[in-house]
């Protein structure tokens, strides 16, 4: 039996990140200086696609903030080379269930943040930290 839980394996990380303090002093200590998350609520992973043509996306967390603001938390292990088209995609999604129907809709829009583990390098992107 390990000692220790591996979070580089999906039932490691969802273990570890669905614990919320964990979860916010995470979010809190890669956000420093940017925001500071009070409390998370936890959403459904599962993104229903808004037309036949477009996948269904499992998340492994999805969290939210008292101010509506959405958290991605992904881990991925295996080498991807698509990796950050597939975490842009994800955002992209969040951000399009924030439009409302109708003339009132302002476009305001709330901060979805991704937050991606990944256990190799993407070649393009020199920093742990890359802002879109």
């Amino acid at each position: 039996m390990e000692k220790y839980v591996n979070i580089m394996l999906d039932k490691g990380f969802k273990t570890v990140f669905g614990e919320k303090q964990v979860a916010i002093d995470f979010i809190n200590a890669t956000l420093e200086g940017e925001r500071q998350v009070k409390d998370l609520t936890y959403l459904d992973k599962e993104i229903q696609p808004e037309v036949i043509e477009q996948r269904t996306v499992i998340f492994d967390l999805l969290c939210e903030d008292v101010d509506g603001s959405k958290f991605v938390l992904e881990m991925q292990n295996s080498p991807q080379h698509y990796f950050f088209n597939r975490g842009f995609y994800y955002i992209c999604r969040m951000i399009s269930r924030q439009g409302e129907s109708g003339a009132d809709w302002k476009y305001s829009l709330l901060p979805v943040y991704g937050i991606y583990l990944l256990n190799f390098s993407l070649p393009e992107f020199q920093s742990w930290r890359t802002d879109v």
